[in-house]
């Protein structure tokens, strides 16, 4: 296997050694399920979840403001929407549950220590595109060269999203150019490594 076909490969199993693995369905891939839009998401997503994940930004960071959901429960809920939608697509070029569960953690010890959110998007679950640093993450654009570049602080628009709430919890490919097949029946697969 030639150098680049290893890195990518190790990638691979980098991203798919980051979903938990109470997360992981077996059998499912890019290539087992044609349409993931039509993948039974609440056979595997509790009824909170599904609740959760079906909520518009402004709806949800309303709600998590009255206390009607915590940071970490809306997280967790967009974080294992999108492990599964990994497995069935391939989007994701990092994935950081572990990261987004603390950061969402420390917003509700926040909100329950004065009652109040941190900011406009308290809480809300975000992927970044991936030319978006994230301190502690690898940043590499889906260029195999770039791979292992461990990011040592946040980009202007993440640091503000954060000061704002926000919770990150993956990145995501950076342009269309990075998909393989696409079709408007609906069977778009991400083929970034």
């Amino acid at each position: 296997m030639t150098d680049w076909k290893s890195k990518a490969a190790a990638k691979r199993e980098s991203i798919a050694a980051s979903i938990p693995k109470e997360w992981i369905i077996p059998g499912i891939s890019p290539q087992s399920v044609p349409r993931a839009m039509d993948f039974p998401f609440s056979d595997h997503l509790s009824p909170s979840e599904m609740e959760i994940t079906s909520l518009n930004a402004i709806d949800l960071v309303s709600s998590i403001a009255k206390g009607q959901y915590k940071a970490v429960d809306v997280a967790r809920a967009f974080a294992h929407r999108a492990a599964i939608a990994q497995q069935l697509t391939n989007c994701i070029m990092e994935f950081f549950w572990d990261k987004a569960e603390k950061q969402a953690k420390e917003l509700d010890a926040y909100y329950e220590k004065y009652g109040k959110t941190v900011g406009p998007l308290h809480g809300l679950p975000i992927s970044l595109k991936d030319q978006f640093r994230v301190e502690g993450v690898e940043t590499c654009m889906g260029y195999i060269g770039w791979l292992g570049h461990i990011e040592t602080s946040d980009s202007v628009l993440t640091h503000i999203l954060r000061e704002l709430g926000a919770v990150f919890y993956g990145i995501a490919p950076f342009n269309w150019v990075v998909l393989k097949d696409s079709q408007n029946d609906g069977t778009t697969k991400f083929d970034v490594w």
